[in-house]
């Protein structure tokens, strides 16, 4: 059965439908301030500094940074944001609404996928806590994490859905994720 979604007045179809876990599916359960004051100190042990400050500047992407330290600095950082997620786990909540709008989806018989920037573990911890069962998860072990537009890529081959039809979120890294993609895009209230 196809399925299809009106956007800017024109329907289009809908081969399936990937989400975002945190502050998307789930309530904001990652303080992600907290998670830059601990690795504040590894950016001090650096005889030469990144340009970006991690603790000081919520604009820089974790991750980026992390991957851009030197050993043993970016094994101890991703330890520390392994660690951080995997506690942040015991505080996950789902979002007004979402599971309601999950089990639509699923219902209708569209595939789902969830699309994160956390570990494996992390997502696969989530969704055991949540009871989600969906047709894929992307972590960023799969792919590229967002803006990169490969984690999205990969949620639709694995949907089944090479071509996705519509990004929906409000941060700016799926924001340019879809426009990577050139995927319209429908912002939430």
């Amino acid at each position: 059965m196809q399925h299809f979604i009106r956007l800017h007045g024109t329907p289009r179809p809908l081969d399936g439908v990937a989400f975002d876990l945190d502050s998307t599916l789930t309530r904001p359960y990652l303080d992600f301030a907290r998670l830059r004051a601990r690795l504040a100190p590894l950016q001090d042990e650096l005889e030469a500094p990144p340009a970006t400050d991690v603790a000081g500047d919520s604009r820089v992407d974790i991750l980026a940074w992390a991957a851009a330290l030197p050993q043993p600095q970016r094994e101890r950082a991703f330890a520390l944001i392994h660690a951080f997620e995997q506690d942040g786990v015991e505080n996950v909540a789902w979002n007004d609404g979402a599971r309601e709008t999950l089990r639509a989806m699923q219902r209708r018989g569209l595939p789902v996928a969830i699309v994160t920037r956390n570990s494996r573990a992390s997502l696969s911890a989530a969704c055991a806590r949540l009871r989600v069962r969906v047709d894929a998860l992307i972590a960023r072990e799969d792919a590229p994490p967002k803006p990169d537009p490969a984690c999205v890529r990969l949620a639709g081959t694995r949907l089944g859905a090479p071509r996705s039809d519509q990004c929906a979120r409000d941060l700016v890294t799926t924001i340019e994720t879809c426009a990577e993609l050139g995927l319209p895009l429908s912002l939430e209230k």
